[in-house]
């Protein structure tokens, strides 16, 4: 039997991972962007060009990746899943 596909579980244990991935992304991405020069009104301190480059460049996918993978994550477990059981996490 081939087993070249990926089963449901698999599939959402994957979109986890990469879930908590993009989630560090965006903390970081916030953590650096006092970096890029153009965040409130404060300057930096020390000039670093590769964290303004880092948050330039993260800030284009990090939250469209992130809300992405988070509403897969819903609307497996809402409708394929068989729905959420109960609101309290025990």
């Amino acid at each position: 039997m081939d087993k070249s596909y990926l089963n449901a579980e698999t599939e959402l244990s994957n979109c986890n991972y990469i879930k908590a991935l993009l989630m560090i992304i965006v903390v970081l991405c916030h953590c650096m962007s006092i970096y890029t020069g153009d965040w409130g009104p404060y300057d930096p301190a020390v000039d670093a060009p590769v964290f303004s480059f880092l948050t330039s460049w993260t800030g284009t996918f990090h939250v469209y990746g992130f809300t992405l993978i988070s509403g897969y994550i819903f609307y497996y477990i809402k409708y394929e899943g068989g729905g959420i059981k109960s609101i309290f996490l025990l």
